[in-house]
């Protein structure tokens, strides 16, 4: 008979950066090498559970669940420097059911109550939470072997008896391994005469850390990885073994020949597991229905309440029929409880005044979830399918997620978890994995390779593209065959790509169960501010195939910003806005889409976006769902999009491939948009029931050529058998394969066109409190900060410094088109500094004069940095000047102060109000140095530096240069860095040595520049590589080069309707006449959807200067005022 033997000390990826092979890769290779079970021990973690689980089970081998834990050497709740740093090994194996548990448990409070640089158990819990566990002495990090390795048989004696005392007789067993360590090979002796003095029997085990014996440095370099070091480094943390691998059983038999008895105790173990992972089952909460009815009763009693809310006394036949039978399918498929969950806490959201989103993903396709307010979205004014949201003929667990206000998301996870229990509500993990690039990253500072070598190699592989695909790349080829050590970087880094690096929290992830979650799952400590302390050591597939209930609670930010805009509505003009009653054919708001002016609107705010809208033009609700829907990569590559165009507008005719389809295609002109356009062409053609057509749909997605010709047979057979011809349903089908790739759930498409066509209607009729809100939630984003301030200006809102008696913590409105600056956005005042200012100004009224201030205030709190912050960011330029309030700061509350007497004796004090705005405040917000001299930029065609991002290849930009830098290449070349400001962003600029010479007139001297360079973008940051140099003026010429503009070219005047006055028309009037010359003028009115354009008389045209620039900024708006050359 064969050697048998099995592996019960196994650690997979899962063991983050020391274990190599994922959890169903070592099954796989147990199986390879005819073992009949396998265990799973991973370090105080059961990340791999599900996985190796269901793995071992597809493959017919009994999977033994368990974990290499640490034991503290004391009490778990003592942390006290190196006496708790090093905790004990300990090997545990799961032998029944309630040894889950009790591994769950003990898992559990070891993170919750233990952890001290490791989540660690101790005595106390290992002799309550024993039982139905199967426990051995580890590695030489074991309690035993250390003991021995100390020479103190005593104490290594009291310990084995201890543990034993503990599980039980043959519950413990004493490890022995060997890989080739001196000091192993010792301890193994002395545990071998240990079990001959206890009784304890001895159990043979490998510290597996990877499948085959190559791996050995691929586990070496992850090694590294984890510590921060370098493979070179003599001093690294290392295995110095390369035995730590799956042995086969001959291997086994053959290193411990004279201990047959330990070998076979690892089978008899095996044999003694009693328990198998329960996958598949259901564990939903009960939720509490009033006495007299159940779920299913309850369920229909709150939509028959929906149905009088939301259609009235006589709802239609289609809406009668499309309830029942959604009842009915939920009913049959034992979801009535969990409908009844998710509308509770939504509904209790909402009579909290905590705003819902109208509705997200598939879900929005049920008139169920309309009904009892989970969504506000009505499925059957829009053709939304029920079966795309909770198919019949595929039971799977519903899934809806929502989202609420990003600012309020916290009150309603503890309304859940005081709901349903501290114990049965948690979040649920994710975990980070090296993904192409970080592995080239991690693996060539690893290696030595040169960073500047390494990062070329990992800027050329494309983002999202794996590593077997980037290596035939041409650009990559090319670098490998130049450079050898980067073939070694690649290679190596496609061994450890994918690999679990890191477990957090997921964004939105909670589990709500019908027990104590440590019935199932095992948990650890998470850091969430929602009181939801806690995280499942499980991500959410792995949740779900264990029957537990996952959601996700989003905080979407835009949620929070229709909130704040409404109630400043509200406050401000007394108007309660329902946004559910909006009417969605509201021309002013699509007027606004059909110029592409939709930046901060939802969705649609990208430069790609607003060039297709103004293409698209939009005219219905419709084409906003279907705008969503349709601008995405594959959509965009396919063509859809400009034929979608083409044909709104007519230059493209329109084919609904059969009259049947156009009930289906019209509103998108013939091309399929939709998943469930895809599910209604395959009922009406083939006459699949909808469940059915989205099996199909869900089947042709996953683009298995050998499925879809299978499924092709099927669909063309039934479609010429209801009376087709066959080449038009395989035309059809044909279509459907090739739009399966592309199309999009319209389900999500119109829920979120929602919210999308909120927020433009808020922009279009209060742009003021939309702006105000929108900036609030960006108070910590300076990026998006400058890019919606200089939308708000465009708009003709101003932006008010802070000022410390009219602040408030965010941005608030102020006047008719007015947005003050809130006091938290200036750099070094805190929150504690800004409550002490705004409870001293609520309480004694405001600040009369600066020294009010100092003797009011809390010192200790509002100190001199933070008081300086203020006066350098314009706060209190209300009450004085900047100069001499900071020359008072320094003196302090004095009798010159107080009796305002001024102290020059600090003349030399320099101020800049417009620097000290950038750098307190982080952006310009009363004017921007660049505006002045927009003009020498105007006819260059420069994309905006906002939208860099979205544009693969070269570019021309230009703006204001700040932060020069130059470097030192390793090879002692010279390069340089700077940052290109313009409006609407910054960005950063590498000018390579090769270019450096080129570059050089900018080292010294601030100016603006335009140049030609090439958009690197990374993790959604971009960088401009220079490329070549196009023009270079110096700040000191700035004002020469635009008076050398005067009558080359059209000063354009652009105003909104809203923004003209006579007034402000006079005042134009007589400034013009300021300045003769012979520089034309264009005025031009955007109106009523209109845009009426003149270009003024000679009488009115102008000298073009700057202080005639200055003066229309003034008066309008520096987004209102352009010139543009003649040529240009």
């Amino acid at each position: 008979m064969a050697n048998q033997f099995v592996h019960l000390h196994v650690h997979s990826a899962y063991s983050l950066l020391d274990g190599v092979t994922l959890p169903k890769k070592l099954v796989q290779r147990a199986k390879d090498l005819g073992m009949p079970a396998i265990a799973i021990t991973d370090h105080g973690v059961t990340y791999g559970l599900v996985e190796f689980v269901s793995e071992a089970q597809r493959l017919g081998i009994k999977p033994i669940v368990g974990v290499e834990g640490y034991q503290a050497q004391r009490d778990r709740k003592k942390r006290e420097g190196n006496k708790d740093k090093e905790p004990f090994h300990l090997v545990l194996l799961v032998k029944n059911a309630l040894g889950f548990r009790n591994l769950n448990i003990l898992l559990t409070k070891a993170y919750l109550e233990g952890f001290y640089y490791r989540p660690r158990f101790d005595w106390e819990l290992l002799e309550q939470y024993h039982e139905g566990l199967i426990a051995s002495s580890a590695c030489l990090a074991g309690a035993i072997p250390r003991a021995l390795l100390e020479g103190d048989e005593k104490k290594a004696l009291e310990l084995a008896g201890r543990y034993q005392d503990i599980f039980g007789k043959g519950n413990f067993y004493l490890e022995i391994m060997d890989h080739n360590l001196a000091d192993q090979q010792r301890v193994n002796k002395a545990i071998v005469e240990l079990s001959k003095r206890t009784g304890i029997p001895l159990l043979v085990t490998n510290d597996v850390h990877y499948g085959r014996p190559e791996e050995y440095s691929i586990q070496d370099v992850l090694m590294a990885i984890a510590t921060g070091a370098t493979l070179n480094d003599p001093n690294r943390f290392k295995y110095e073994t390369d035995q730590m691998y799956l042995k086969s059983a001959d291997e086994m038999w053959e290193r411990f020949s004279e201990t047959p008895e330990a070998l076979l105790n690892s089978l008899a173990i095996a044999e003694m597991v009693d328990f198998m992972l329960p996958l598949g089952e259901q564990h939903l909460p009960k939720f509490s229905v009033p006495e007299g009815y159940t779920e299913n009763s309850y369920l229909r009693k709150l939509t028959q309440d929906g149905l009088l809310k939301r259609y009235g006394d006589n709802p239609s036949k289609e809406v009668l029929d499309r309830m029942e039978y959604e009842l009915s399918v939920i009913e049959k498929m034992g979801f009535a409880g969990y409908f009844l969950i998710v509308q509770d806490y939504i509904n209790w959201a909402k009579s909290q005044g905590i705003p819902v989103g109208p509705g997200r993903g598939s879900a929005a396709g049920s008139l169920v979830a309309y009904l009892t307010g989970i969504t506000d979205v009505d499925p059957l004014q829009y053709g939304l399918l029920f079966e795309r949201f909770l198919n019949p003929e595929r039971i799977s667990m519903p899934d809806i997620d929502v989202d609420f206000c990003a600012r309020r998301r916290d009150e309603v996870l503890r309304y859940v978890r005081n709901k349903y229990g501290e114990e049965n509500v948690a979040q649920i993990a994710t975990f980070g994995t090296l993904a192409a690039r970080a592995a080239i990253r991690d693996v060539g500072r690893v290696l030595g390779v040169p960073l500047a070598l390494v990062d070329r190699l990992s800027k050329s592989i494309p983002q999202n593209m794996e590593l077997a695909h980037a290596e035939k790349l041409d650009d990559v080829k090319n670098l490998i065959s130049q450079n050898p050590d980067l073939a070694r970087v690649l290679e190596i880094a496609k061994q450890v790509e994918g690999l679990p690096r890191h477990a957090s929290t997921h964004a939105a992830g909670v589990v709500i169960a019908d027990k104590p979650l440590y019935e199932y799952v095992a948990l650890q400590a998470s850091s969430d501010e929602a009181g939801i302390n806690v995280t499942t050591q499980l991500a959410k597939d792995d949740v779900e195939k264990l029957g537990l209930l996952k959601m996700d609670f989003l905080g979407l930010r835009n949620m929070t910003v229709i909130s704040d805009a409404l109630r400043w509505i509200k406050e401000r003009y007394g108007i309660d806005v329902d946004l559910n009653k909006l009417s969605k054919d509201d021309s002013k708001v699509y007027e606004m889409l059909s110029a592409g002016e939709t930046v901060a609107v939802f969705q649609l705010e990208s430069s790609g976006f607003r060039s297709f809208l103004k293409d698209l033009k939009p005219t219905r609700f419709e084409e906003i769902i279907a705008a969503e829907a349709l601008y995405r990569p594959g959509t965009l590559g396919s063509g859809g999009v400009k034929s979608y165009v083409d044909r709104k507008h007519g230059r493209e005719p329109v084919d609904y491939f059969h009259d049947d389809l156009k009930p289906i295609l019209e509103e998108t002109y013939g091309i399929i948009v939709y998943q469930e356009q895809i599910m209604q062409i395959a009922s009406v053609i083939a006459g699949y029931s909808l469940g059915e057509a989205d099996v199909l749909r869900r089947a042709i997605s996953k683009k298995k050529e050998e499925e879809i010709l299978k499924l092709r047979e099927d669909f063309v057979s039934r479609g010429v058998q209801r009376g087709y011809a066959r080449e038009t349903v395989e035309k059809i089908y044909e279509t459907i394969v090739h739009f399966a790739e592309y199309g999009f759930n319209k389900s999500h498409s119109a829920a979120y066109a929602h919210v999308t066509y909120y927020t433009a209607w808020l922009k279009s009729y209060y742009p003021t409190e939309y702006f105000a809100a929108l900036l609030a939630s960006f108070v910590d984003n300076t990026e998006k900060l400058k890019v919606y301030i200089s939308e708000a200006r465009r708009l003709g809102i101003k932006i008010l410094p802070p000022d410390v008696n009219k602040s408030e913590h965010y941005f608030i409105p102020e006047g008719e088109n007015e947005i003050r600056f809130g006091l938290l956005g200036i750099k070094n005042v805190g929150l504690a500094a800004v409550e002490e200012i705004l409870k001293t100004r609520a309480t004694g009224g405001p600040f009369s004069s600066f020294q009010d201030f100092l003797l009011r205030v809390n010192d200790r709190v509002v100190n001199k940095k933070v008081t300086e912050s203020l006066i350098r960011a314009g706060a209190f330029d209300s009450l004085g000047d900047r100069k001499s309030l900071l020359r008072q700061l320094s003196t302090g509350i004095t009798t010159q102060t107080l009796f305002q007497i001024e102290d020059t004796s600090n003349d030399d004090l320099s101020l800049d109000p417009m620097e000290d705005e950038r750098e307190y405040l982080g952006l310009y917000i009363t004017t921007h140095p660049l505006e002045r001299y927009m003009a020498i930029l105007s006819n260059q065609n420069l994309t905006a530096l906002d939208s860099v991002g979205e544009i693969d290849g070269l570019v021309q930009v230009g703006g204001f240069v700040s932060s020069t830098r130059v470097r030192k290449s390793r090879n002692n070349n010279q390069y340089m860095t700077f940052t290109l400001e313009d409006l609407t962003s910054q960005v950063e600029v590498t000018v390579l040595p090769q270019k450096f010479d080129a570059f050089k007139p900018i080292i010294s001297k601030p100016g603006i520049i335009t140049l030609s360079a090439r958009v690197e973008s990374e993790d959604e940051k971009s960088r401009l590589i220079a490329e070549s140099l196009i023009s270079f003026s110096p700040l000191s010429e700035l004002d020469d080069k635009l008076k050398e503009l005067d009558g080359k070219g059209v000063l354009r005047i652009v105003l909104r309707s809203e923004q003209v006055s006579v007034e402000k028309l006079k005042k134009l009037k007589v400034l013009l006449k300021q300045h003769k010359g012979p520089t034309p003028v264009e005025f031009t009115v955007h109106l009523d959807g209109s845009i009426y354009r003149v270009l003024l008389p000679n009488s009115y045209w102008v000298s073009f200067t700057a202080e005639l620039q200055e003066a229309l900024f003034s008066l309008f708006n520096p987004m209102n005022v352009s010139f543009r050359s003649f040529g240009g």
